[in-house]
């Protein structure tokens, strides 16, 4: 159970980070907008506005590592998402993303080394809506097809599974402007329900059925500084997490840390332009404030739009 619930953890992180309408803010035209005011830049992003649909994608690769004695465990989650959307209206946004990961973890408990892949599928709808300039809402709710391959006790026993998961993920975004600072605040929500099937393994043991949940709000922003093509910025988003597993007994009356605050530390950089293409580049810590749990993530991301 142990693997089980932190192969969660990690996935359920990397997707509170990274949530799939942050791809496709629907304040996308205002947001980057360049520090140009000539005649020529001003009628050149006009034109650019009527450009109602868009298309992106996303790679990222996330470093893991619990060092909890017991129950350690080191790895790494490789997480790829394309997808479509289209302002129907001046206001409101739908689309759909598709998406892949491949989780990769090596596990030192009690009861000896082992480990956990996974490798899956899953598709997103979402929606968002322009307030005014200044803030919008969003939400996302995906489901994902999962298999899992485990091994345990030094190796010597294995065992195949399938999970699905369900998330939704909602949040309320901002956009405030000082000159050329751009501060950017954000809450949300993020729900989560994994399913992953019973299994018996090779050396006869029965696995249970696992129902596997996690409820986070969210809450902080970046602060960036826009030049005519680009605005670095740090970020800083604090977590809660209402509803979790709950600390994992490893033996001799030792349990896995139960943290349910954290935060999310990092930076990078937008690029943007008059034309229909722009992207981003970040890394970040996304553990701070949990015991014995370092996760590193790094992404970039490109997206058109016609």
């Amino acid at each position: 159970m142990v693997s089980r619930f932190w192969a969660v953890v990690v996935v359920a992180g990397v997707m509170a980070s990274q949530p799939v309408l942050a791809q496709s803010n629907p304040t996308r035209d205002t947001s980057t907008e360049s520090t140009k005011t000539t005649a020529e830049t001003v009628a050149n992003r006009a034109a650019a506005l009527p450009r109602p649909n868009g298309v992106w994608l996303q790679g990222s690769y996330t470093d893991v590592e619990q060092g909890t004695p017991g129950a350690a465990f080191d790895g790494s989650l490789v997480n790829f998402v394309g997808g479509y959307d289209r302002f129907v209206t001046e206001r409101l946004l739908l689309g759909v993303a598709l998406s892949y990961e491949s989780l990769d973890i090596d596990t030192r408990f009690l009861t000896g080394r082992g480990s956990l892949e996974n490798s899956g599928f899953g598709i997103t709808p979402y929606v968002g809506y322009r307030l005014d300039d200044r803030w919008s809402v969003d939400l996302a709710v995906g489901y994902n097809w999962l298999e899992y391959d485990s091994k345990v006790n030094n190796n010597t026993a294995s065992g195949s599974f399938d999970a699905e998961r369900w998330f939704a993920n909602t949040s309320i975004n901002g956009i405030l402007r000082s000159d050329n600072w751009r501060f950017l605040p954000k809450a949300g929500l993020l729900y989560m329900k994994e399913t992953q099937d019973a299994y018996r393994q090779t050396n006869g043991a029965l696995v249970q059925e696992a129902d596997i949940r996690l409820g986070r709000v969210y809450a902080g922003g970046r602060i960036g500084y826009a030049t005519e093509t680009m605005m670095p910025y740090i970020k800083l988003i604090g977590e809660y997490d209402f509803k979790r597993p709950g600390a994992q007994a490893i033996g001799n009356g030792q349990f896995t840390s139960d943290d349910d605050t954290g935060a999310q530390i990092g930076a990078g950089v937008e690029f943007f332009s008059t034309g229909p293409y722009s992207g981003a580049v970040e890394v970040g810590y996304n553990s701070a404030f949990r015991d014995d749990l370092d996760v590193w993530n790094a992404l970039a991301r490109i997206r058109m739009v016609f």
